[in-house]
């Protein structure tokens, strides 16, 4: 029967005075409609969210709606969730709309007391996310340990931040929080905190589940682009060039292959004005058509300034 009424539509469709790329546009509709989008009886879009793992569920001051988490929120609504403002949530157990605290306060709910694994009144931020590699060791030891993700609240930044408090340092010129181990060696960039990634250009520091690596130049990139882009073969800083990783395997590979490499002799004579991007320094090397070599550094990270063409 459904058959029937397709070849029917689609008759009265070739009939139509219509051009054959439209027709085919909407016989290709007919054969394959949209799926409808699933709803509750009170017509409010459902929404999963994925990106805590939690239960109380905030009310935007802003629209007085709640959404699961500010980044669905965001996602949804056509101005930012100030999650510093949020005074009520509600618990996805009971339903029941309260003031924010760490566990739902309703005596008749199963979550009554129960707390998140990690809370903050100030950034009203609850989660239950936990550590894999706690879990395993957990499942190891016969007392129970904490097995929450690490997380802890910085007055300074204004946010909350994952890691461990005792591990980290702010910085006031970047104005953001920075492992211990590199604080002393770290190169400053103003207020990199409000940058975006250069790779992806999304929020450095509010993009959820994101790391944030900071690179020897002093620029910043998701964890999850710096993984790609080396993957990728792109070892360089989106922003200032330099070397990303240490590259001086990569410089020993090209050398041996320079060395059973000959220039026609037409070219032999040639050198270039180059740029190391990685030393900033300047100097002159024998012209190739692909690597030419920074002089001061030994790396083949650079650019080429002038071409002196000799006979």
């Amino acid at each position: 029967m459904l058959q029937d009424e397709h070849r029917k539509k689609i008759r009265e469709i070739n009939s139509m005075n219509i051009s054959l790329v439209e027709k085919n546009k909407r016989i290709q509709e007919l054969m394959n409609p949209k799926k409808e989008e699933i709803i509750f009886k009170d017509k409010k879009k459902v929404i999963f969210c994925q990106h805590y793992k939690r239960y109380n569920y905030p009310l935007a001051s802003c629209c007085n709606k709640i959404y699961p988490c500010r980044l669905c929120h965001d996602e949804n609504e056509d101005h930012v969730m100030d999650r510093h403002q949020v005074k009520l949530m509600k618990c996805d157990f009971c339903k029941t709309l309260q003031k924010s605290a760490s566990c739902c306060n309703n005596p008749d709910c199963y979550k009554f007391k129960k707390n998140h694994k990690y809370f903050c009144k100030v950034c009203n931020l609850w989660s239950d996310k936990e550590d894999i590699f706690y879990k395993l060791i957990n499942s190891i030891l016969i007392t129970d340990i904490n097995t929450s993700f690490p997380t802890y609240h910085c007055d300074k930044c204004g946010i909350c931040r994952l890691g461990k408090k005792e591990e980290h340092k702010h910085c006031d010129k970047c104005n953001l929080c920075l492992p211990q181990k590199i604080f002393e060696t770290h190169v400053c960039k103003l207020n990199v905190k409000e940058e975006n990634c250069p790779i992806c250009l999304k929020s450095l520091w509010n993009t959820q589940n994101e790391n944030t690596k900071i690179l020897d130049c002093g620029h910043c990139v998701h964890s999850r682009c710096f993984i790609e882009n080396i993957h990728s073969g792109n070892y360089y800083c989106a922003i200032c060039k330099k070397s990303m990783i240490d590259l001086t395997d990569l410089w020993k590979q090209i050398d041996a292959a320079l060395e059973s490499h000959t220039m026609p002799d037409e070219f032999k004579n040639w050198t270039t004005d180059t740029y190391c991007n990685d030393c900033e320094k300047k100097s002159n090397t024998k012209y190739h058509f692909s690597y030419h070599k920074c002089q001061e550094c030994g790396g083949y990270n650079t650019v080429i300034d002038n071409v002196n063409k000799t006979e």
